[in-house]
């Protein structure tokens, strides 16, 4: 006799929407596939069903356990409910189911006319997005600072000492423009007047965040 299992009775009724939290491990994805599959027995064709994830990985995965209990299911029935099982099964592929970005991905591609944007975009990866916020990151806090703003100085200078700490083991000569004793490696220092490139364009150290009296690592 079959084990009487509530929460199966709970994903299976498609009148009612809930909200299911746990732990990594905890089952989420198996009740998903109960769900995802409660609905395809009720005769929705998988190219209408919208399961969102997190990760990309996630997302296969989803698909691969759906996929694995359709063919089960078509192992255990025969004619016309076997046919709608195997037709899931074979749908899948065009099924959405995706991350968050995907699935807006998606919506952008086939609504592209009316958002007025090109439909064969790229989403960025990890990568490049994390290089695009730096840059942008750094090109508004250089304007800013060429345009004289405090909060955008202060700013500048605190990223060039993190920066600078995690480079050399001394950052700042003393007053005379020597060397401090904790200084392990050739110096020298860098005046007022030393050009440095900056968002493409030699500019004066005057105009930048930083001290202009600096240890830096010779040649």
């Amino acid at each position: 006799m079959a084990e009487h299992d509530p929460i199966a009775e709970r994903v299976a009724d498609l009148s009612t929407s809930f909200v299911m939290t746990s732990g990594a491990g905890c089952g989420k994805t198996y009740r998903m596939v109960q769900r995802y599959t409660a609905i395809i027995e009720a005769g929705h064709d998988v190219t209408r069903i919208i399961a969102v994830t997190f990760t990309e990985k996630a997302a296969a995965e989803l698909k691969s356990r759906v996929r694995e209990k359709c063919r089960e299911m078509m192992a255990q029935t025969e004619g016309e409910e076997r046919a709608v099982w195997e037709r899931a099964a074979r749908r899948l592929a065009m099924a959405p189911v995706t991350t968050i970005h995907g699935l807006c991905a998606r919506l952008l591609r086939e609504n592209a006319i009316a958002a007025g944007i090109d439909p064969h975009f790229r989403q960025l990866d990890e990568t490049e997005q994390s290089l695009l916020l730096r840059d942008a990151l750094r090109r508004t806090l250089l304007n800013r600072v060429h345009a004289g703003e405090a909060s955008a100085q202060r700013a500048g200078r605190r990223r060039w000492r993190r920066r600078s700490r995690a480079c050399w083991p001394t950052r700042w000569a003393t007053s005379a423009g020597r060397p401090s004793a904790r200084s392990s490696a050739p110096s020298r220092r860098w005046s007022a007047t030393t050009p440095v490139i900056a968002s493409g364009r030699s500019v004066s150290t005057r105009r930048l965040p930083w001290p202009r009296t600096c240890i830096l690592p010779s040649g």
